[in-house]
């Protein structure tokens, strides 16, 4: 996702959230999250909120910590799901990784770090990739990110939840994990 795209999608669930379309785990709320139209359901974080949707996207703060034109908040983060359907081939039939260096290249990544994770049982047999990267803020004020992206194949579709928060937040671990839990308890539905 380039910045634009960032600013644009923070900007919508800003509105989105203040109209009251997003509800914390707090509200009757199920435990899980589902996608009907890409047949999945992960477990809703504890304390963070969601805009649902096709793909959903949860939030670590209420709406009223919004800052303008989209910037997250401080301590705040973001997990959007992703899903892509087209055909990405690497060497050796890689797909993930393909997909993980178009992240890298669209949000300007540096400080760029890969590896393989435990995902979700349902994607045992293929590998998931976790790739985390920086990308240095723009104009002044701004905000230099930290993304932390996991990808893995299940059936034919590829599938990512895409972690952002501002670099250098001491709340980045517990987001991390917060994303890698989120990722093992993805399944069909």
């Amino acid at each position: 996702m380039q910045l634009g795209n960032v600013v644009f999608g923070l900007g919508i669930v800003c509105v989105a959230v203040l109209s009251g379309q997003t509800t914390s785990k707090g509200n009757t709320r199920p435990d899980r999250i589902s996608s009907e139209k890409y047949g999945f359901s992960t477990v809703f974080p504890a304390r963070w909120y969601v805009l649902p949707g096709e793909l959903p996207v949860f939030f670590s703060f209420p709406a009223e910590k919004m800052l303008p034109q989209g910037e997250l908040p401080p301590g705040g983060a973001s997990i959007n799901m992703l899903v892509r359907e087209d055909t990405l081939a690497g060497a050796d039939g890689d797909r993930l990784s393909p997909w993980a260096d178009h992240e890298i290249r669209v949000n300007d990544g540096v400080a760029i770090e890969r590896k393989y994770v435990t995902g979700p049982a349902v994607a045992k047999e293929s590998q998931v990739l976790e790739v985390a990267f920086d990308q240095v803020g723009l104009g002044t004020p701004s905000q230099s990110l930290r993304f932390v992206i996991i990808f893995w194949q299940f059936r034919s579709k590829l599938f990512g939840a895409e972690l952002c928060y501002i670099k250098g937040d001491p709340k980045g671990s517990q987001y991390e994990r917060v994303l890698l839990d989120l990722v093992r308890s993805f399944r069909p539905i």
